[in-house]
């Protein structure tokens, strides 16, 4: 589990076993552990998959809530959440907001994950 906190978060751990104490850096945990909560929702996982199919990159929120059959309100809610575990990036197009997948942060979970699996 450490090993795969450490590369979602490049967490920061310092072991002092003379000390029998063990530390985490408390920011990089908690950047960890919101990539793993934004993770485990199946709508987000839904999101990010479709986002990924897309030809130019992206989607906006009403593409998004369109194609995955949802209310405007919890797509927006759902991609807040990843774009605060950084998995989506939003862009600004005329006078819309696309979100476009982080495909190197998304790239690097996936490793970790196949590791820990």
């Amino acid at each position: 589990m450490l090993k795969a906190m450490k590369a979602l978060g490049s967490v920061q751990t310092r072991v002092n076993m003379s000390k029998g104490h063990f530390e985490l850096d408390h920011k990089k945990t908690a950047e960890a552990l919101s990539v793993m909560r934004a993770l485990v929702h199946p709508l987000r996982l839904k999101m990010i998959k479709y986002l990924l199919k897309q030809k130019d990159g992206g989607a906006n929120v009403q593409q998004i809530y369109k194609a995955l059959k949802l209310e405007q309100a919890l797509t927006s809610q759902h991609l807040r959440i990843l774009r605060e575990a950084d998995l989506v990036r939003p862009e600004r197009r005329g006078k819309y907001v696309f979100y476009i997948p982080n495909k190197e942060r998304l790239k690097s979970i996936s490793k970790v994950v196949g590791e820990v699996m």
